[in-house]
């Protein structure tokens, strides 16, 4: 009998390691897997699973889990019954964290880490074909797990985006994070500075909205210190979150600083590009090439449709076939060259010009698209014409002339292809079609004859290395020059027409009246004519967002001109307003700026101990800062200046002489007007000459105050204990004088305000005043004197 089963087993054993030969030889598997088993009865998959190829069938966490704990162990649930050891050498873990295995029965493996994942780590679990079943049946195929470990909650998001450093016009911002947040403990962690009036906290999911009256001309700093937590979790910040931004006036704005369109640049030469910029935290820029179709069709665009186009994914419209009057699309993309950022020197709510360096630099001959933006959504672009030549265009009623010459010595440019393309007017638009083709002769001249009715032309000349153009709508610039500002504009790209339009001021307040005036004239190839006097011309008005602030038809005058004004209401917003003056069907335009007139966000005042002082005392000074919501401004710079004129008080003795301070002139006063002392009499008893007598630096304290200690000694000493360094010492006090005391705050992130009161120090507590008898005397005759004491307050102390 025993003999029996061991040759059983020694079958058995045989018949296994066969098995297990060939499947593994032939990988026959998988394909009993797909076809015999897949039509096997439940019950027989079941008998026969131990004796198949290992596989994993399941999985903890599940395959690409996401915010999976940090301690979190990984189990592994086999097919098969399998052989521990086998297993746990064929396992990788990246990243590696040490661990131990342990079997919860002979299919499921368990992997306990002994440190917690790397918070947010992608981590990659991988069984290879190397480990075996109880059989020792190699797996049917590798294994491979992946899943994410919780992260930290992080901002996701910003509205507006952290990138902008202006932001116009905020009642609110909300910031997004990555994972529903405990709100209590964020709301424990948030602080804005300065503290915002009508402050209040929204969620919305994992959004927070902050609302509440942002105040133009602040600097807020929004904070979120490390420790608020995840709602499900518990898991903490691991770092602050900090957003600064300064709430502005005007609206962000952007432009050249040039004569249009097209901008004319010397190959191979540093250029330049003049921005006027206002409320804009970064430069943007992308360069694009163009081929010349391109660059017509781009050229020929109306104003709607330029400030719509983007080089990406747009069809431009270039001619009406013959017979329709569709518009055909058909003109290639631009192709991205580089794209690069500046930083910006703009500075709140001040219009500024900066050149902006083009690069790669030097620029090849070429045509070019140049788009320019701003993370705070403004956006101009700029067609450029890169070019060794200069192209002069003539038109005569039946000929046109090209004549092509070379920059650096004034050649002609012989043998150049020259393409003459008309500007026409569609239904739909304005189109450019070919006019005429041909090269320049030996003296680099091409003409070409013209019918009557032409409209207007533009040309590209070419040769192998180069390339220029000209259009007669362009109003004489070779080269880009800056010519103005964003408030100052007028058109110089009419045709047959020319329109100059202007204001009678760059800037307005509410409330002001604006007036305009525009001059109109025909152009015939550079002969000015007058318009109809029966010619009306629309005036439309409007602001930053499009809305109609004011409408009229206007009739032009015998003398070619239009002009008008209007009130602006107490109410309208600040920000840059387009006037656009319609004549001929073209648009011709002007802007200015409305500007309320802003007060700091806190107020400053400065007070003494006492309302006058003796020579002697010691002057305790405060300064006082707050906000306007009642906050007290804590932790802002101040500088202080005490200013000393010769004065002598209005002394009621009648005919007495108390003496003279010196020339006439006027003493200073404080904010509640003239003191007790600061009469008439006093102004005229004034030496007239303001001194700087002592200086110096501090900062308030938790209360919004600083106090100052000013000796009126003639060598200030600074008694004990000294409240702030000793000051500046500029010019002792001397005899009576009437002191102002000024003072500078700046608060964080706040422009400066200033405060100031007028004291005066006397030189002694009493004054004597002489009275002669006689005005004039002989020599050696006896005259008599009167003798009058009075304290400072004019009260007499003896006769």
């Amino acid at each position: 009998m025993k003999k029996r089963v061991a040759a059983l087993a020694v079958v058995l054993g045989c018949f296994i390691g066969f098995l297990t030969i060939f499947t593994e030889l032939t990988g026959i598997d998988p394909f009993l897997r797909r076809t015999v088993l897949r039509a096997a009865p439940q019950q027989l998959k079941e008998r026969l699973c131990p004796w198949r190829a290992p596989l994993v069938i399941s999985s903890s966490p599940e395959q690409s889990q996401s915010d999976v704990l940090p301690r979190s162990p990984i189990t592994l649930t086999f097919l098969t019954p399998m052989n521990p050891s086998t297993v746990e050498r064929n396992i990788s873990l990246e990243p590696q964290v040490p661990g131990q295995f342990s079997w919860q029965d002979e299919r499921t493996l368990v992997f306990t880490p002994a440190q917690p994942w790397p918070a947010g780590a992608r981590i990659t679990v991988e069984v290879s074909r190397g480990a075996r079943s109880w059989l020792l049946r190699r797996m049917e195929e590798p294994f491979t797990l992946y899943f994410t470990i919780l992260a930290s909650p992080i901002m996701v998001d910003t509205e507006p985006s952290q990138q902008m450093q202006f932001v116009h016009d905020l009642d609110q911002v909300t910031i997004t994070f990555s994972h529903l947040m405990d709100e209590a403990s964020v709301e424990s962690h948030l602080s804005v500075e300065p503290q915002i009036r009508d402050l209040e906290v929204v969620w919305m999911e994992e959004t927070l909205s902050i609302n509440g009256d942002f105040q133009p001309g602040t600097t807020y700093q929004v904070t979120i210190t490390k420790g608020a937590q995840v709602a499900a979790y518990s898991l903490p910040m691991a770092e602050d979150f900090a957003w600064a931004f300064t709430v502005v006036e005007r609206r962000p704005d952007l432009a050249v600083a040039g004569p249009g369109r097209v901008g004319m640049v010397e190959a191979e030469a540093p250029f330049q590009l003049p921005l006027t910029i206002l409320n804009l935290s970064r430069i943007d820029l992308a360069l694009y090439a163009l081929d010349g179709p391109t660059f017509v069709a781009l050229q020929s665009l109306s104003a709607e449709d330029w400030e719509q186009y983007h080089p990406e994914g747009n069809l431009i419209q270039t001619s009406v076939p013959e017979g329709t009057s569709q518009l055909q699309p058909g003109i290639s993309n631009p192709w991205p060259i580089r794209e690069w950022s500046v930083s910006s020197e703009a500075k709140a709510d001040q219009e500024m010009s900066q050149e902006v360096e083009v690069d790669p630099l030097p620029l090849p001959p070429g045509l070019y698209f140049l788009v320019v933006g701003s993370p705070e959504g403004t956006q101009i672009s700029q067609l450029l014409s890169v070019s060794r030549s200069a192209l002069i265009l003539k038109r005569a009623p039946e000929q046109v002339l090209v004549w092509v010459v070379a920059l650096d010595d004034g050649s002609p440019a012989a043998d150049c292809e020259v393409t003459i393309y008309e500007k026409t007017q569609a239904q739909s638009g304005f189109v450019t079609r070919v006019l005429a083709t041909g090269r320049t002769d030996r003296e680099g001249v091409f003409k070409s004859p013209l019918s009557q009715g032409t409209g207007p032309l533009l040309v590209i000349a070419q040769r192998e290395d180069d390339v220029a153009v000209c259009a007669e709508e362009w109003s004489a610039a070779a080269k880009l020059e800056a010519v103005g500002s964003l408030s100052e504009s007028a058109d110089t790209m009419a045709s047959g027409d020319r329109v100059y339009v202007y204001t009678d001021r760059p800037i307005y307040h509410p409330g002001q009246e604006v007036h305009f005036k525009a001059i109109v004239r025909r152009d015939d190839d550079g002969r000015y004519f007058l318009l109809p006097t029966d010619t009306m011309v629309p005036i439309v008005v409007t602001d930053e967002a499009g809305r109609t602030v004011y409408q009229e038809t206007l009739q032009l005058t015998p003398f070619g001109s239009i002009s008008g004004s209007f009130l602006l209401s107490e109410e309208i917003p600040a920000g840059r307003y387009r006037l656009v003056v319609s004549v001929g069907g073209k648009e011709h335009e002007s802007h200015f700026q409305v500007e309320r007139p802003r007060r700091p966000g806190y107020a400053v005042s400065v007070t003494t101990d006492q309302p006058s002082y003796v020579r002697g005392d010691v002057i305790t000074a405060t300064v006082s800062a707050s906000y306007d919501f009642g906050v007290p401004v804590d932790g802002a710079e101040v500088s202080y200046t005490l200013y000393a004129i010769g004065y002598l008080p209005p002394l009621p003795g009648k005919d007495f002489d108390f003496g003279d301070a010196g020339q006439e002139g006027a003493p200073d006063q404080g904010p509640e007007g003239p003191s007790q002392l600061q009469t008439a009499n006093s102004i005229r008893r004034s030496d007239g000459h303001k001194r700087t007598v002592v200086g110096g630096q501090g900062v308030t304290d938790d209360a919004g105050r600083f106090t100052v200690l000013l000796p009126t000694d003639i060598e200030p000493q600074c008694p004990e204990p000294c409240p702030e360094p000793p000051q500046r010492v500029v010019e002792g006090l001397t005899g009576s004088q009437l002191c102002t005391l000024e003072a500078t705050v700046t608060a964080p992130r706040q422009e400066p305000v200033s405060a100031s009161t007028s004291f005066p120090v006397h030189q002694s507590s009493s004054y004597i005043g002489l009275r002669s008898e006689r005005r004039v005397a002989r020599a050696g005759q006896e005259v008599a004197f009167d003798v009058q004491t009075m304290d400072t307050e004019g009260l007499v102390l003896s006769k």
